[in-house]
């Protein structure tokens, strides 16, 4: 879609507000669900050369229907939220030697990404595969309606109008090892913070936001950067606060 210059945010009856959904299979579990197991195992089978490998399974907020299912039926699911993937892969392990889980809302992918590259420094792991997926449902779209944060519109991050942000559903990995190969995009650095400000928005003088980045920038020539892939939520506080850290 993105090649062919359409929009992937349709309107939604369902979510009452537009959203980007992956096709529907009902009977099988989310499409998110299945790609992130395709892509574990994918990863499994072809990292089987590089010694010892990390899973870190990454969801913004967890499968909540599938497990109030399961509690409904009687069922007590031993890995809550984190939705059949984790459930899965936690116990067959395929053939990674360790597995975790990273849910910490918008931020758990980049933070899954800080958790593999720590693993491989502290030497816990020789590959480590970072796999993400969400899947929308009546929990999360109910969450975010609350918090007065999505718009009735596409998103339109930075933008003067911003109103709120769009729903989606998507699923993605990365294989990270240590290498010395040129061939190989790097990790090249990484910072995080928690201003621990409100539970839901960033610190007002966007204090919080500047000290990742400040981490992330240490040792680094700032004129090197020639590109920002913000957060971009296009809620009025988040991007402000965002465009702030970005200035300081």
């Amino acid at each position: 879609m993105l090649i062919a210059g359409q929009c992937a945010i349709q309107p939604s009856e369902r979510y009452g507000a537009p959203v980007a959904l992956m096709p529907r299979r009902e009977r099988d579990g989310p499409i998110t669900d299945a790609l992130a197991m395709d892509v574990a195992t994918w990863a499994d089978i072809e990292g089987r050369p590089d010694g010892r490998r990390l899973l870190v399974y990454c969801t913004t907020k967890g499968r909540f229907d599938w497990w109030l299912a399961e509690r409904n039926a009687g069922k007590q699911a031993k890995y809550g939220l984190f939705s059949e993937v984790a459930e899965t892969l936690a116990v067959q392990k395929l053939h990674y030697e360790g597995f975790r889980t990273v849910s910490n809302a918008c931020v758990s992918g980049a933070q899954g990404v800080i958790e593999a590259a720590e693993a491989l420094l502290d030497g816990d792991c020789d590959t480590a595969v970072v796999v993400g997926s969400d899947h929308i449902t009546e929990f999360i779209s109910q969450g975010f309606s609350s918090l007065n944060a999505r718009s009735s519109h596409p998103a339109r991050p930075f933008d003067h109008t911003r109103d709120g942000l769009s729903l989606g559903e998507a699923c993605a990995a990365v294989l990270l090892k240590r290498s010395n190969d040129p061939r190989f995009p790097r990790l090249v650095s990484y910072g995080c913070s928690n201003d621990a400000n409100h539970i839901s928005g960033p610190s007002q003088d966007g204090s919080g936001l500047a000290l990742a980045i400040e981490r992330a920038l240490d040792g680094i020539d700032k004129s090197e950067i020639r590109a920002i892939c913000a957060h971009g939520t296009a809620t009025v506080y988040n991007d402000a606060m965002e465009a702030r850290a970005f200035h300081t």
